[in-house]
């Protein structure tokens, strides 16, 4: 695998538990604001930083024999698939009734029990392959049962 491409993959999957992680906090009518842990793609670097502390992991820096590519494809696509339907119940749900928002709103929690294991297992493959571990809301812990 080539460590630019793994460093994208990294970047962008972590920016999707940030979007998931907001979501989750506002639809349990809390505020998400900001994460004390931030991780960016600058170049060829994977900037992580976490609340004082920066810490640069470059692209051959990674452990791409831990990268497990398959694995990590097929969570994807999963993720995918009910984050566009997570989405779009929580806009429905916006809009409707009583009744119809409680249907919505038991759908989506079982969405969002779904997506937090893979979200989980998605992250274990980039810690692995960053050789750190990841804390605050990467670990998911207080929107995730």
């Amino acid at each position: 695998m080539d460590p630019m491409y793994a460093l994208t993959l990294i970047a962008t999957g972590l920016g999707l538990v940030d979007k998931f992680y907001d979501v989750a906090k506002k639809w349990q009518g809390e505020e998400a604001g900001e994460h004390s842990v931030t991780v960016d793609r600058e170049q060829d670097r994977i900037i992580i930083r976490d609340h004082t502390h920066v810490q640069e992991i470059g692209a051959q820096e990674l452990e791409l024999s831990a990268f497990d590519q398959q694995r990590h494809d097929a969570l994807r696509r999963r993720i995918d698939t009910l984050w566009t339907q997570y989405n779009a119940i929580d806009v429905a749900r916006a809009s409707a009734a009583a009744d119809e928002a409680a249907r919505l709103a038991a759908q989506m929690e079982a969405l969002r029990g779904q997506l937090c294991p893979d979200f989980r297992s998605m992250v274990r493959i980039y810690e692995a392959a960053l050789q750190r571990s990841l804390p605050d809301h990467y670990t998911l812990h207080d929107i995730c049962p």
